[in-house]
């Protein structure tokens, strides 16, 4: 069938680790996917706008397609950075060519996709963390502020934890086998670590939550506790969220889900519901909404 007499369907999931395209015919069909660099708005438009033609050729390459579908193709975006940069009329002017374009924070459209557009509060728990809740036509929101203002339990807090935890074993306040190790890679130069500080960004910091998961199940009592405060802040931020929002299920998602999930309270992981679908599937779920306003 020609392109220009179908609809497309277009769903972007733009983070500050990677972007992610699905491209979906009428019917639902996938017709390809395809990934990038992180499209972050805080990024600024040259680098965004990069990653974003980068992730829009390949999935057209791979679909077999051109842009002679655009007019038809319909765009829902879920951006990192989208609650702070909601003018970004830069990005806006991308999609120009589009059949329609919107776009909402990631958090949001993770959020649509887990509970398949129903009612429910999400956590997401990766290089950052994030609470969202959709109740009765509202949406809520905890945390997720930056790595240095706020994001507790996410991979960077808990990386950063174990950095201060490598200085303090050279300063001898405790033994760490965790912390012996990470100070070791800095050949036991404190110096090195501050330095390294100094440029480091939040996925650098997120490097070294595997080693604590590691170190943890290892029994260093060290990454335990880090790992229990990381379990006890979702705990709290989790019963919080339901709270605001007087909703009764969740869902975790993220990289850092199931390292963390043996130390949420009990009374909380009760209440957790499984994934319906991932942050491209509420994308697109945006994008059919956009649509159908067209009708």
């Amino acid at each position: 069938m020609n392109a220009m007499y179908k609809k497309y369907f277009l769903g972007i999931d733009g983070g500050a680790t990677w972007c992610r395209m699905r491209l979906i015919d009428d019917v639902g069909t996938v017709l390809a996917e395809a990934k990038s660099g992180p499209t972050n708005l805080y990024l600024g438009e040259d680098i965004v706008l990069t990653h974003l033609q980068e992730c829009l050729t390949g999935i057209l390459k791979r679909a077999g397609l051109g842009v002679d579908i655009y007019p038809y193709t319909y765009v829902g975006a879920g951006m990192a950075g989208a609650e702070s940069l909601s003018q970004a009329v830069w990005l806006q002017g991308y999609f120009n060519d589009f059949a329609d374009f919107g776009y909402i924070s990631d958090c949001h459209i993770a959020c649509l996709g887990a509970f398949n557009g129903g009612d429910g509060a999400l956590f997401s728990v990766g290089t950052g963390s994030v609470g969202w809740a959709i109740s009765r036509g509202k949406n809520y929101r905890i945390g997720g502020w930056g790595f240095h203002v706020s994001d507790k339990s996410s991979g960077a807090w808990i990386g950063r934890k174990a950095v201060c935890c490598a200085l303090e074993v050279y300063d001898g306040l405790y033994d760490s086998a965790l912390g012996a190790y990470i100070l070791q890679q800095f050949h036991t130069n404190p110096n090195a670590i501050v330095e390294w500080s100094f440029r480091a960004k939040p996925m650098d910091y997120a490097s070294y939550a595997p080693l604590v998961s590691k170190y943890a199940d290892a029994g260093d009592a060290t990454a335990t506790r880090i790992l229990q405060r990381a379990g006890d802040g979702v705990s709290t931020m989790v019963k919080v969220l339901m709270h605001k929002a007087s909703c009764d299920k969740w869902c975790l998602v993220g990289g850092l889900a199931p390292t963390l999930i043996p130390y949420i309270a009990t009374d909380i992981v009760a209440h957790k519901h499984p994934v319906h679908g991932d942050a491209l599937d509420g994308a697109l779920l945006f994008a059919r909404h956009l649509s159908e306003k067209k009708i």
